[in-house]
């Protein structure tokens, strides 16, 4: 029996790290029947984090392998010296830092070389591109800045691994493994409602209605230039509004959409995208083609139509797509098997052990 402690930030569902430790109840049985034992702490700071180590190593079951979920916002040399001493106070232990951040960068890769794996949620396919230097650190948050001449200012989500530690960077699930989502599902499968009677063709509800250019964040200007490339798609298909509605307006409008464009936001894997393609919609998204995660609903023209980051094809892209119903029909099922299966198959259990063969190999 392999014994995980997991820190955890928030239980609390709705939040991005809370719904990234919701697979470890979803396939709690499947873990237990690969002799994986896993106990979940909330903590909420350094000092909670020790005092929960101290009390599982004190016990007749110490852990073999510690995940820690530190906040994006934690300092960056400080998460360090904190691994370091726990790494030195609980030898021979195995540690982990599971990363739910938004982007594919991360602020924190100065901790490689006191920890034996770094599970990133959404993780740059080419490791590689680490090594870059982007503005604001961060690969989507530089093409901003570059094509659109938007100013960062001190905007900056980044870091470097030390290339000899980079090995250490595995590329882990997303928030797509929420039971949120498989409920979703479900109710699109149960009450379908049929492609042609689905009166929105094009959700886009993007969030930039009232807003000054000054008044935006970088990639809040970057929705902004989507809706602006968009708007010749207005005279071939209705769109929705694009205003900010209820919580119960929204996910009725994604259930009555044929097309959903997902932008990115503080990073490129967002909600939306899972809510599309689990209301029965054809996801329509910035290329991903550099985001490594699972589940994987990210395959080109498979099961999302991908459009450049530029947004210089997507009305044509969007158009052909749109006089191709059983194109778009088969993409969005694609795209609702693969999330599904996500759910029935093991692909999370997998993970788990592959992580674990990483570090007690």
């Amino acid at each position: 029996m392999t014994n995980i402690l997991l820190l955890s930030r928030n239980q609390v569902y709705g939040t991005t790290d809370g719904q990234l430790i919701m697979p470890f109840s979803i396939f709690r049985d499947q873990l237990l029947g690969r002799d994986i034992r896993v106990t979940n702490v909330p903590t909420q700071s350094p000092e909670d984090r020790t005092n929960a180590i101290r009390s599982a190593f004190e016990s007749t079951s110490p852990p073999d392998i510690v995940i820690t979920i530190p906040h994006w916002s934690e300092p960056a040399d400080e998460l360090s010296s904190w691994f370091e001493r726990t790494r030195q106070e609980t030898s021979p232990a195995k540690h982990m830092l599971l990363d739910f951040y938004d982007q594919t960068s991360s602020p924190h890769f100065g901790v490689l070389p006191y920890i034996d794996l770094y599970i990133k949620s959404k993780a740059l396919r080419d490791r590689s591109l680490y090594q870059q230097d982007y503005q604001g650190g961060f690969i989507y948050a530089d093409f901003v800045a570059q094509q659109w001449g938007f100013d960062l200012e001190d905007w900056h989500f980044g870091s470097k691994p030390d290339p000899n530690q980079a090995h250490k960077i595995i590329a882990g699930w997303n928030f797509g493994l929420t039971a949120r989502y498989h409920k979703m599902i479900r109710a699109s499968k149960r009450f379908p409602i049929p492609w042609k009677h689905r009166p929105i063709g094009l959700h886009f509800r993007v969030g930039t209605i009232n807003r000054t250019d000054k008044d935006m964040e970088w990639y809040q200007y970057s929705r902004k230039k989507a809706a602006e490339f968009a708007d010749p798609l207005r005279e071939s298909i209705k769109f929705s509004g694009n205003e900010r509605v209820s919580p119960k307006r929204y996910y009725a409008e994604l259930y009555m959409s044929r097309f959903v464009y997902s932008p990115f936001g503080w990073g490129e894997v967002c909600y939306r995208d899972f809510e599309a393609v689990a209301a029965g919609a054809t996801l329509i998204k910035p290329d991903m083609s550099h985001v490594e995660t699972f589940p994987n609903i990210y395959r080109a023209d498979e099961t999302y139509l991908p459009v450049a980051w530029d947004m210089h094809d997507l009305v044509e892209r969007s158009r052909e797509l749109f006089d191709d119903p059983d194109r778009a029909i088969a993409m969005r099922k694609a795209a609702r098997d693969t999330l599904d299966q996500a759910f029935r198959g093991t692909g999370f259990v997998e993970i788990i052990e592959e992580c674990i063969r990483r570090v007690m190999s």
